[in-house]
């Protein structure tokens, strides 16, 4: 009782936030870090549910994400605020910031692998970019927001946490967390590549802990 209690505190709490600070304009004020926040933690929530049952009541995406330690009040903490997804994103699992704050993403020496430098001011480049093009043609192009999960998301890469193994060619993969795929994103045909591409970690959280859910209702 005092779990649910807390999450519907949190979405209270965002809800009456949301309906003080509402303007007729896009706003990116302190609703969208507390959002983000709102939603890591329902998610937390999510996988440590899937932690205390059984194994074969779990599906694949479930064994991946399950918490079968719960985290203590310190490590729920380090996990909300954690300074590469507070702000704008991107969202992760618990599971992956263990495994973060565990070293597994750490090259042999035990150091932040070296290949995640390029990579990751690349995606710098890339918000720096947006944002001149926003500047400039902000009266034809109202995307404020884009610009955002590119340097978090740099920012994540270059802390490790976005670390994703290895393609295979053997080179280091830094899409962990990644939020927008820009050339699907600019060059997509059809509404799924706005889907596949923007805002990912949102969408893989709805799909995951919605949808996948909620099979039941069938198309109701």
């Amino acid at each position: 009782k005092k779990k649910k209690k807390n999450v519907f505190e949190f979405q209270g709490h965002l809800l009456i936030g949301y309906i003080y600070s509402e303007t007729d304009n896009y706003d990116i004020n302190w609703t969208t870090p507390f959002c983000v926040m709102t939603l890591r933690f329902i998610g937390l929530v999510m996988d440590i549910y899937d932690g205390h049952k059984p194994a074969d009541e779990l599906k694949t995406y479930q064994i991946q994400t399950s918490i079968k330690k719960s985290p203590n009040l310190l490590e729920i903490a380090a996990f909300g605020y954690f300074f590469c997804g507070t702000f704008a994103g991107p969202l992760f699992t618990l599971s992956r910031f263990r495994s973060f704050v565990a070293g597994e993403f750490l090259d042999s020496k035990k150091e932040v692998r070296i290949s995640g430098l390029m990579p990751s001011l690349g995606r710098f480049v890339m918000a720096c970019f947006y944002i001149i093009i926003y500047q400039w043609g902000v009266l034809w192009i109202p995307n404020e927001y884009f610009n955002s999960p590119e340097f978090f998301e740099g920012a994540a890469i270059l802390a490790g946490i976005a670390y994703n193994g290895k393609d295979l060619k053997g080179n280091d993969r830094w899409d962990g967390v990644r939020d927008v795929h820009i050339k699907r994103w600019e060059f997509g045909l059809d509404f799924q590549s706005v889907i596949d591409s923007f805002n990912v970690g949102t969408n893989t959280f709805a799909k995951n802990n919605l949808y996948r859910r909620l099979q039941w209702l069938g198309n109701q």
